[in-house]
């Protein structure tokens, strides 16, 4: 577990306002790596404070006006093109080459939506008595997001989008062994020049993401995953509200203010 991993030099929060001056471990994304990339294991306290810190930084990125977020965001879909080979790598345990590649190119696509129409979904809701604005509704950030990826293909880069540009700070889920596109999003968000800390890789048993839904205020997970199936149960438990995998709406992962 580490914040987002970065590409090239570390940045010290510049964007999130008393953002953790932690050290974190760097590695640098190569167009065809000689390894992957893996997140080290966590325990309970390290979940405890990864999640502090990305509600820390969750903070001042929601107070940032959405087209501040979205400078930063629309950088995406060049960056999974730039390092497509690399995020290819990633996939090829389930999927071909050629169809890791295909996948990675239609996630571009599917960032490139998000940031070129995701602004509108968030305008606030206007409500109406004839033709006069009765009440006016603002779009509010949820806060925590957690995304338990795809078995098979990793999470969403063009989910993770939607939920950043909702204002959204993110915990990427992973089994143990199965971190490896989870930390590689965290880098491509590091590139991005996202805040520090914003995006948390929680890697590690059972109890352990558990434990990560549980400080969640949101839940992402794909359809048919047998474990996804386990942690929305555990959500409705929690109250935790859900979202499936694969969602492109930055509506989704906000709630309405209640001036309405």
């Amino acid at each position: 577990m580490a914040g987002a991993a970065f590409m090239g030099e570390p940045r010290r929060g510049e964007l999130s306002r008393g953002a953790s001056t932690r050290a974190t471990e760097s590695f640098a994304v190569r167009a065809e790596p000689d390894e992957p990339p893996q997140s080290p294991p966590v325990t309970r306290a390290q979940v405890d404070e990864a999640v502090r810190q990305a509600q820390a930084a969750q903070h001042a990125w929601a107070a940032m006006p959405p087209y501040f977020r979205l400078a930063s965001l629309r950088r995406f879909p060049l960056l999974l093109r730039s390092f497509r080979v690399t995020v290819a790598a990633a996939l090829q345990g389930v999927l071909t080459q050629e169809a890791a590649l295909e996948r990675v190119d239609q996630l571009a696509r599917d960032c490139k939506q998000v940031t070129q129409h995701g602004l509108k979904s968030l305008r606030p809701v206007k409500h109406r008595s004839g033709v006069r604005v009765r009440a006016v509704q603002r779009r509010l950030p949820l806060g925590l997001v957690a995304v338990f990826p795809c078995p098979e293909t990793g999470p969403n880069p063009a989910t993770a989008v939607a939920a950043l540009l909702a204002g959204n700070g993110l915990l990427l889920l992973a089994d143990a062994d199965r971190s490896q596109s989870a930390v590689l999003l965290a880098q491509l968000c590091d590139a991005a020049r996202l805040p520090r800390d914003l995006v948390q890789v929680v890697s590690g048993p059972a109890e352990l993401i558990d434990a990560s839904v549980a400080q969640a205020d949101s839940l992402v997970v794909p359809p048919g995953s047998e474990r996804g199936q386990e942690l929305l149960r555990l959500a409705s438990q929690l109250g935790v509200p859900t979202t499936s995998d694969g969602c492109i709406d930055p509506a989704e992962f906000t709630a309405l203010d209640g001036q309405g």
